[in-house]
């Protein structure tokens, strides 16, 4: 499941066995969960279950999935919850991948930020599974050609399982970071990666002009700051998330032990 918040509504879109995306729909006045149907607008087309989504502060909503409704390979399809609607729009192809299907084990990210929406993906190129970034100026009317992140390349014939994160800067500048052999990668757009170090299941946190990676190396959690190469032990587990908080302390949120963890350092 996934989940964003904006001004006065959340929204869940959950995988279900069928292949479709269900969404669930919080009115924070009312404070009561709706099922409200699906995000996409062909029945069965997002069996592979990988998906994410995020919202402006205007009550709009924005989801990035793989769907194989083309030859039944896996592309990256796009779909819009304006401000008021019960239902999302019709679903828009992004980017299909000249080899017929992108990355089927990645989960593609998504980030808004006023009308510009950027969506990173792992594509499948000449047997190359390197992260992809498509954006848009027109809260998702048109989106660019997808251009390759970084200058290294990474050929496998196996699954990464790892689709990275962005986010958005004040200056409507992107932050980028995903890991590529073992190695996790800040990049911005256009520009060179900046090696952080091995580990993998990396996200990314924004605020002030302040960035910092998260990320997992062999059971040890641990965050960077991009702008000082500052490193911070956690602790120990997986899937590390970060949020920097207005009084620049971090609050961390993890899984260890079967269980959820969180403190702020």
């Amino acid at each position: 499941p996934q989940l964003a918040s904006s001004a006065h509504y959340s929204v869940v879109t959950a995988m279900g066995q069928n292949g479709d995306i269900h969404f669930f729909m919080l009115n924070h006045k009312k404070e009561q969960w709706q099922e409200k149907g699906t995000v996409n607008d062909l029945k069965g087309s997002a069996p592979e279950g990988l998906m994410n989504i995020a919202c402006d502060n205007q009550d709009n909503f924005y989801a990035a999935w793989l769907d194989i409704r083309l030859n039944k390979r896996n592309n990256i399809f796009f779909s819009s919850l304006p401000a008021g609607h019960t239902q999302w729009l019709k679903n828009k192809l992004v980017y299909q991948s000249p080899d017929e299907h992108v990355c089927e084990c990645c989960r593609p990210s998504i980030a808004v930020k006023g009308s510009n929406i950027a969506i990173m993906f792992r594509n499948w190129v000449n047997g190359s599974r390197d992260l992809y970034l498509a954006t848009s100026a027109d809260k998702g009317q048109v989106f660019n050609t997808a251009t390759k992140l970084g200058t290294g390349t990474w050929k496998l014939n196996a699954c990464p399982m790892d689709g990275g994160g962005l986010n958005f800067n004040a200056d409507n500048s992107i932050n980028t970071t995903w890991q590529r052999q073992g190695v996790v990668y800040y990049c911005k757009p256009g520009g060179n990666e900046k090696e952080l170090g091995k580990g993998r299941d990396c996200s990314i946190s924004t605020n002030a002009g302040q960035t910092i990676v998260a990320l997992g190396d062999g059971g040890e959690l641990k965050y960077k700051n991009v702008q000082t190469d500052r490193e911070t032990i956690v602790g120990k587990g997986s899937y590390l998330k970060t949020y920097i908080l207005p009084n620049d302390k971090v609050l961390c949120v993890w899984e260890e032990n079967s269980m959820i963890k969180s403190k702020k350092i």
